[in-house]
């Protein structure tokens, strides 16, 4: 749109018309999820362009070059590489042939950084832009090398190197990247239920794969944190009631994690709790 509307400035109702409506169908999937974001995650959007502008750059620049293994005290590994992207990038611009292919990949850069200006700190949502970097800096070590700039090409190749290299060196026992660290520790969850259920067993979870689990376990019956009146039927009855609580994706639920909630032990008939 940006390429053919606003640097050609062409518009021809007999092409544009039918080829934007083949835009909209195969971008209809794409559509549908905007609509449920701005309609029910609005406010989890929100939140994520919640950084300054300063600091969203920083982040997202830190991040993504440095594989978000990289901490703040080591921001100056990625300078380099930085700035032969952006040698890259801007030596690619061609004025005087605007339909280059080379500016459809300069033209993937422009969502990241509005969003970024925007306040948007998350450089990980960014990784799709991977190999538009390597193939423009692969383009400018190319044309280095073909112009006979010798020790340019080299440079061009000892920081993008020594950038990776740094960046794979500093990975915290695989933890790093794409925010390993954070995975839920569904088995420890199931374990715990194994040994402490006396009985027929009730599992409310605000994570949706734990039920998802143990939707066909024997003497359990679980639910999602809102979804559980399935298993609460007047024919059923538990000896134990498990609630996890942790990830979640509903606005109601992080509601409920601003309260604090004590689960206090239930008496049994038996003397038992």
């Amino acid at each position: 749109m940006l390429y053919r509307h606003i640097l050609q400035r062409r518009f021809r109702w007999s092409f544009d018309l039918p080829y934007w409506l083949i835009v909209a169908a195969g971008a209809a999937i794409g559509f549908s999820s905007a609509y449920y974001i701005f309609t029910y995650r609005i406010e989890a959007v929100s939140a994520e362009f919640s950084s300054g502008i300063i600091p969203s750059v920083l982040t997202n620049l830190l991040g993504f070059f440095g594989g978000d293994a990289l901490g703040v005290s080591q921001a100056w590994i990625v300078i380099p590489i930085i700035a032969v992207f952006v040698l890259a990038a801007v030596s690619e611009i061609d004025r005087q042939k605007p339909a280059k292919p080379v500016h459809f990949l300069l033209l993937l850069l422009s969502a990241p950084v509005l969003m970024a200006f925007a306040g948007f700190a998350t450089p990980r949502s960014f990784l799709y832009l991977t190999p538009v970097t390597a193939a423009l800096i692969t383009m400018f070590f190319d044309r280095q090398i073909r112009q006979g700039y010798v020790q340019r090409a080299i440079a061009v190749v000892v920081i993008t190197f020594a950038t990776s290299a740094a960046a794979i060196a500093n990975l915290i026992s695989g933890t790093h990247p794409f925010k390993r660290n954070s995975a839920v520790p569904y088995q420890a969850i199931f374990d715990f239920i194994d040994r402490n259920a006396n009985g027929k067993a009730l599992v409310v979870s605000t994570d949706p794969v734990v039920p998802w689990v143990l939707r066909g376990a024997e003497d359990r019956c679980a639910g999602y944190f809102l979804e559980v009146s399935h298993c609460l039927r007047a024919d059923r009855s538990y000896d134990s009631i498990f609630v996890i609580s942790g990830h979640d994706s509903d606005p109601k639920i992080r509601k409920l994690h601003g309260n604090s909630i004590n689960l206090l032990p239930l008496p049994r008939p038996d003397g038992g709790s």
